[in-house]
């Protein structure tokens, strides 16, 4: 298909080659049912409506004027994503966690689409909460027991704590009437 990988891509694939993957998706889901009617794992198959879940709900938010349905095409992917979870054992990403949780509401403060949206500022803020969560006060716990789902909580709430004043700033600072997008820095 053209997706070599590569060792940054840390075992998930990004911009460009998801872009590639679902272009290429009728070969790529040929090619996984005829490796999971081999192997008997028919389970696999559940991967292609997610996908193509991604790639209508990328249609929906990415291109120049905003899909008025973009809505559902989230809670579409939602529930595709769910069900693919339950049938195979993977944990959320953190950009899937945003695209589920976040993006109507950064929509909905951009009144935009985000087509001019960059996630480098999201890769910034999450290399700080990684220094953060370096701390001793955070990095106690097991991450799958209680103690460490508290530790986490407290991880985020102390994050936040340090940036929304920033962020709200920002915001009052930048958004003038007839200004489309701005990046907020912290």
């Amino acid at each position: 298909m053209g997706i070599q990988y590569e060792k940054y891509h840390g075992g998930g694939l990004n911009g460009n080659d998801v872009d590639k993957l679902i272009r290429k998706l009728p070969l790529f889901e040929k090619a996984l049912k005829a490796q999971t009617s081999e192997s008997g794992q028919d389970d696999l198959m559940v991967v292609i409506p997610v996908i193509k879940a991604v790639g209508e709900l990328y249609t929906a938010v990415a291109s120049s004027v905003l899909d008025a349905d973009y809505t559902s095409k989230i809670e579409d992917f939602e529930l595709k994503w769910t069900r693919m979870t339950s049938i195979i054992n993977i944990t959320t990403p953190p950009k899937v966690h945003i695209i589920i949780t976040h993006i109507r509401e950064f929509i909905a403060l951009e009144q935009n689409s985000l087509n001019r949206t960059s996630d480098q500022h999201i890769e910034a803020e999450h290399a700080k909460v990684e220094i953060l969560g370096k701390s001793s006060a955070y990095k106690r716990h097991n991450k799958n027991s209680f103690n460490g789902w508290t530790a986490q909580k407290r991880l985020v709430d102390h994050f936040n704590s340090r940036n929304l004043n920033n962020y709200e700033k920002e915001v009052k600072r930048n958004k003038k009437p007839g200004k489309e997008n701005f990046e907020v820095t912290f």
